[in-house]
């Protein structure tokens, strides 16, 4: 049977071995002394930041808004900034290290500690070996913490981004004015002349096509004349009548007097004469009729398409220049928050001179004792232990 524990005589034989208790004590103590003596000094600097949400929404353009999320810990995210490695190394490069002294941004990282403050505050501390090193770090941390924070939730990065979209869209713009100018050289589309009604627009495909019709109509008007011509001179010689009953008035349209037709039928006498001669005219006629339709219609065709490419190519202008002005709005309306606003982060205060951190002796030599009784204690009780007969037994057993 496991024999009962009693506190009392684990008790006895820490008294019975009290200068093994006395002497731990005293070890410990001049243990702590020692290394409080011997630590090194170092020295601990703090900056104060202030972080706060966008206050303001921007509305220049409704074209693009911004979204402004309130709910965020923009505190949090800007305070997990400080650890990140590329701010580490940033405030690195500003603060050169003596050669040999150098550091890794994981091990300035062992250094740092942050601290939320009341209403949006926080407080970053650099701890290290030279005072002014530490407040050098320290300063350089919370600038590149404040530069960080800019780029990634200021203006800083969404400017540039809107910038180099608006001169890509300027450069856009200037191609599609440059391809639309290069057409109207090339068509005369939308050239200007000076009418009743102001400027109106008239390219030299549209006076080409109003040519071309104006002679389509004529040579029409001549086919029809020389067919009435043909159809009364036929019926006038049935009846018996003579050519010079023949209706030549017909005969005096623009188009049939240059030919000169009745100056070429003045010398025939024979009727049927006239009336083959009428017919050859009607068929020279006809045949400058067709070409001019052909014409007309190869010019219509072709003003249509060159129609079709220029409204392409207005299109395409007034679409760029819909774009460039909206990214232009948009970038000026970037600026004028550069402007406003100072940064949702900065720095309230720098650090200023570094203060010594070391532990005091009154807490060393409470240790000292702590530690002392600890290991007092425990030699006690394996001292008392081994005196047992038979060197196992317990102080109950002995």
């Amino acid at each position: 049977m496991e024999e009962e524990l009693n506190l009392w005589e684990y008790l006895a034989a820490i008294v019975r071995r009290w200068p093994l208790v006395v002497a731990g004590v005293v070890l410990a103590l001049l243990a702590a002394i020692l290394l409080w003596a011997l630590q090194p000094a170092h020295y601990r600097a703090t900056a104060s930041l202030l972080v706060t949400a966008p206050r303001y929404e921007w509305r220049f353009d409704s074209d693009i808004l911004p979204i402004v999320d309130t709910r965020r810990d923009w505190q949090g995210e800007v305070m997990a900034l400080v650890k990140t490695r590329d701010v580490l190394a940033g405030a690195l490069a500003q603060v050169p290290l003596p050669p040999g002294q150098e550091v890794e941004p994981s091990e300035l990282a062992a250094q740092v500690e942050t601290k939320a403050g009341p209403a949006g505050m926080f407080y970053l501390t650099v701890t290290w070996t030279d005072p002014e090193r530490a407040r050098q770090l320290a300063n350089a941390l919370a600038k590149e913490v404040v530069a960080r924070a800019r780029l990634l939730y200021g203006g800083d990065e969404e400017l540039t981004l809107f910038e180099a979209s608006m001169k890509a869209a300027e450069a856009r713009l200037g191609e599609a004015e440059a391809a639309l100018q290069a057409f109207q050289g090339q068509t005369g589309q939308e050239l200007l002349r000076k009418g009743f009604e102001g400027l109106v627009g008239y390219s030299t495909d549209e006076r080409e096509l109003d040519f071309l019709s104006d002679q389509l109509a004529a040579h029409r008007t001549a086919l029809a004349n020389l067919d009435l011509l043909i159809e009364e001179s036929r019926r006038i010689l049935a009846e018996g009548g003579s050519p010079a009953a023949f209706p030549w008035q017909l005969a005096q349209t623009p188009v049939l007097a240059a030919r000169e037709l009745v100056t070429r039928t003045l010398p025939l006498r024979d009727p049927q004469a006239i009336l083959r001669l009428l017919e050859e005219e009607r068929e020279a006629v006809g045949a400058v009729t067709q070409k001019l339709e052909e014409q007309v219609l190869a010019r219509q065709n072709l003003q249509a398409a060159r129609a079709t490419e220029y409204n392409r190519l207005v299109r395409e202008r007034d679409l760029a220049a819909e774009a460039y002005s909206t990214l232009a709005r948009k970038v000026e309306e970037l600026r004028a928050r550069q402007i406003a606003e100072a940064g949702n982060v900065q720095v309230v205060q720098e650090a200023a001179q570094a203060q010594k951190v070391r532990m005091s002796l009154s807490v060393a030599l409470g240790l000292g004792v702590v530690v002392g009784l600890l290991v007092g204690v425990v030699g006690a009780l394996v001292a008392e232990r081994l005196a047992a007969p038979g060197g196992g037994a317990t102080p109950h057993a002995a």
